[in-house]
């Protein structure tokens, strides 16, 4: 039996657990077509530096942060220079991020929620927008929880985005109206204001976390991630 390392073994964590060319049809993204990202999700103060080599050996266009990444993964980070100066980073609050946390890292562009930004990357103009937190599974004013109601007020006046990035997964069938404003019990059930949103305006890509998985699927033209730990792809 071959005795791997625990080198080895975080060298393997981050590879692909998608086909080798997720994203087959450049006319699927006019906009984002060739984009490199880099991603971090869920880190939960566990992030490996040498994982973080391993992806970032080439340079990225762009670097997304979904949340749940605590402050020692973001000094880690930054404290390695992973990634030049000029590479925008940008980010959203997960579940269990405090509401300060970004401020100690003034090289992250921090989305607000219910507004959509422009961002310029390789010449091409982006619009985005993010959706913090996760379902409100429990009553606090110390995390950004969100009901099933929340989510479709700060995304159904939007119009289609190039690239929605939010910490929850998607919930796309409505819930019941007992259920549509209140705390649900399971932490992991999706907002629906983000699939009613995917439905809705179909932006070309979705990258969300807070499943600790990776995988991706296609909802009608949309595709959608998810992300886990330290991931790095190009559209």
């Amino acid at each position: 039996m071959k005795d791997f390392s625990l080198i080895e073994l975080l060298k393997d964590f981050g590879r692909k657990r998608v086909n080798e060319d997720p994203y087959p049809e450049a006319a699927e993204h006019p906009v984002l077509h060739d984009l490199d990202i880099l991603v971090l999700a869920d880190t939960h103060h566990a992030i490996p530096a040498e994982l973080l080599y391993q992806k970032t050996q080439t340079d990225p266009d762009l670097v997304l942060i979904l949340g749940d990444v605590n402050f020692a993964d973001l000094q880690t980070f930054f404290n390695g220079n992973f990634v030049p100066r000029e590479t925008p980073i940008y980010a959203i609050f997960g579940n269990h991020d405090p509401k300060d946390l970004f401020s100690f890292f003034p090289r992250i562009h921090v989305l607000e929620e219910g507004r959509v930004e422009e961002i310029s990357v390789k010449g091409k103009t982006i619009t985005m927008t993010g959706l913090y937190g996760s379902i409100r599974y429990k009553n606090t004013d110390h995390y950004i929880l969100h009901s099933h109601k929340e989510s479709v007020d700060l995304l159904d006046p939007l119009p289609k985005v190039d690239l929605l990035i939010t910490h929850s997964n998607p919930e796309f069938e409505k819930p019941e109206d007992n259920q549509y404003e209140d705390i649900c019990q399971d932490a992991h059930c999706g907002l629906y204001g983000i699939g009613k949103y995917i439905d809705d305006k179909q932006p070309e890509l979705v990258l969300h976390g807070h499943l600790h998985k990776q995988f991706i699927h296609k909802r009608k033209d949309t595709y959608v991630r998810c992300c886990y730990m330290v991931e790095r792809f190009r559209i």
